[in-house]
């Protein structure tokens, strides 16, 4: 079931949308409460969506279906409504679209002093139960079918989307990049991973019943990448649906045109979902540190929205300029430091070319304001935005390359076609450690050591590092030989990674035989004059 498109869908209902959820709130009531009355009516429903039906007396469980985002007084209207109407209401369930968790817990201890337990099921109420039954997935993928797809499949997302480029094929090709860096920014070499990408945003809303012919995929990429030869354009674009069309395309042969397949096109609206979801994260993450820090000093709460949004739209501005400058300058072979100072030239500017309303005031604050935000979000942000803006970022910086050259991989691996890395202990010991994993490719330090070998890095050690590996592979194995309670001092990083793995302890000599032997090699003695 399509988790992430269902999220997706409750943070974008709208108050117009108020039935479809009403009949999605019955839908994953009714398995629950299998004597739920829908009660509302063009007349009025008292205070309550449904109630359950009790043979005997007068219901005691009330149930409450809102999209509002103002939940906290309509909570209380509720409540109100509920004692004027119905005197022995003891539970009300309060279903709502937005998202609510911890912040409602103030308001259910209100609620309790009035003698009605409150329980509130909100959007991750529902997303955690989507697979529950047979009947709430069928009401979710129609809520899905309903509010969800068509913003996702639309050209709409793609215009709102913060990314910072002119046109709107140039938007649909960094965020289908931002899509294909999830999946395979290690797996695969860059100048694959963006044509890959380009290909899959021109294929965008394709099926087997609306198909495009290669020329014409070959003409959209030339209109993003218009610097390119074309010739450039059909060797790179070719490679990139040779490869896709194993799994993520059709090839109609005859007629030479292409479609996304139907797994490939969920899996799209699955990725832009997610990343929709983390949008809205990183929104709400700036609101917040706007309303903490500066809240009634240099602004009020209705411009909170307003600067919330010029601060993201800033934020993408910096990391394109930073993606920018850094192709150009390692395409112009002059590498050297970028300065993170521009940001406040891009706060500046941007309030130059958007300028605030008559009812935004205390504008000249808003550089130092906004400044901090940012740095806020990039410092203290959660792994997921630190993963989602680093993401971005790559992406622009991708697109950057692309722009001025085609073969990506070519231009970056001249940064490094000469380098040379010293390793030392910190590298070394997890490496060999990583050995241990199930699939030992998969190891963050393998992954960077042989990412940065396909580059042509070299490779160096020192005798007296490798004369500390070795001390400190002998002090692992003299450790494996005793009882775990019998040993003194701390545990020696490889035995206790060896521990971890579940393996016995009586094996750790023969796993570290592969690395080091039982005999010192005498390097041979050079004959002549020595320096």
């Amino acid at each position: 079931m399509n988790q992430k498109q269902f999220e997706f869908s409750l943070s974008n209902t709208k108050p117009s949308d108020w039935d479809d959820f009403e009949k999605l709130s019955s839908s994953f009531l009714v398995d629950e409460y299998g004597s739920v009355r829908t009660m509302a009516h063009p007349a009025g429903d008292g205070g309550r969506d449904s109630e359950l039906f009790n043979p005997i007396s007068k219901p005691i469980i009330a149930a409450q279906y809102s999209v509002t985002e103002h939940w906290k007084p309509k909570i209380r209207q509720t409540v109100k409504r509920l004692g004027d109407n119905f005197d022995r209401i003891r539970v009300l369930i309060y279903m709502t679209s937005q998202e609510i968790g911890a912040a409602g817990d103030d308001l259910k201890a209100e609620i309790l002093d009035k003698g009605i337990s409150l329980d509130i099921r909100d959007r991750n109420w529902f997303a955690e139960r989507i697979d529950t039954s047979d009947t709430r997935q069928a009401a979710a993928e129609l809520y899905i079918d309903k509010i969800g797809r068509p913003i996702l499949a639309g050209e709409e997302l793609i215009e709102l989307s913060p990314g910072q480029l002119s046109t709107k094929e140039a938007k649909t090709a960094l965020l289908y990049l931002n899509l294909q860096l999830h999946d395979d920014v290690n797996q695969k070499s860059l100048t694959k991973s963006a044509f890959e990408a380009l290909v899959r945003s021109i294929l965008r809303g394709t099926n087997s019943e609306n198909r495009k012919y290669k020329a014409s995929i070959y003409d959209e990429v030339a209109e993003i990448l218009p610097s390119t030869s074309k010739s450039d354009i059909a060797r790179f674009t070719d490679k990139a649906l040779r490869k896709l069309t194993k799994h993520q395309i059709r090839h109609w042969t005859k007629e030479d045109e292409f479609c996304l397949t139907h797994e490939e096109y969920n899996k799209a609206l699955d990725g832009l979902a997610e990343i929709q979801l983390v949008e809205d994260k990183i929104n709400r993450s700036i609101a917040s540190v706007l309303v903490e820090e500066y809240l009634g000093i240099t602004f009020n709460e209705d411009e909170v929205p307003k600067l919330t949004q010029r601060t993201r739209r800033i934020l993408d501005k910096f990391l394109m300029k930073l993606g920018e400058e850094f192709a150009s300058a390692v395409v112009q072979s002059r590498v050297e430091r970028i300065e993170t100072s521009a940001l406040n030239e891009i706060i500046i500017n941007d309030i130059n070319e958007v300028s605030p309303s008559e009812k935004e005031t205390n504008v000249e604050h808003y550089p130092s304001v906004i400044n901090l935000a940012i740095r806020e979000l990039l410092n203290t942000g959660t792994p997921e935005i630190k993963q989602h803006l680093r993401a971005l970022s790559d992406s622009y910086t991708l697109f950057s390359f692309m722009k001025e050259t085609p073969d990506v991989k070519k231009v970056t691996q001249q940064i490094f076609s000469h380098g040379i890395i010293w390793l030392d202990t910190t590298v070394l010991l997890p490496f060999i450690a990583e050995t241990l994993l199930d699939d030992p490719l998969s190891g963050r330090i393998t992954k960077l050591l042989k990412t940065a070998h396909a580059a042509k890095i070299k490779f160096k050690v020192t005798t007296g590092i490798l004369e500390e590996v070795a001390s400190h592979m002998d002090r692992s194995s003299h450790c494996s030989t005793f009882n775990h309670l019998e040993w003194v001092g701390k545990i020696p990083y490889l035995f206790y990674k060896f521990t971890c793995s579940g393996r016995p302890a009586t094996e750790f000599n023969s796993w570290i035989s592969n690395f080091k032997g039982t005999e010192r090699v005498i390097p041979p003695k050079i004959s002549g004059p020595q320096k």
